[in-house]
């Protein structure tokens, strides 16, 4: 029998300040699947709002995760 462990989940909030081309975006990506693990095709979209400032949320397991 596998027990399976509980993990922890935290809510990761990550704002950046970037003016880009009109109809252009601004994703993240890193070493997740909610990241896109290293695939831009699966990287995560930031949502732009008022003064070129660009926001995402992702919960992610805790521990460090490598992101850019």
């Amino acid at each position: 029998m596998t027990v399976a462990s509980a993990q922890q989940v935290t809510s990761v909030h990550i704002t950046v300040q970037k003016e880009v081309p009109f109809g252009q975006s601004v994703k993240v990506i890193g070493g997740h699947p909610n990241l896109g693990e290293w695939n831009l095709d699966n990287a995560l979209p930031m949502e732009w709002s008022e003064g070129n400032v660009w926001r995402a949320d992702v919960d992610l397991p805790a521990g460090e995760w490598e992101f850019k």
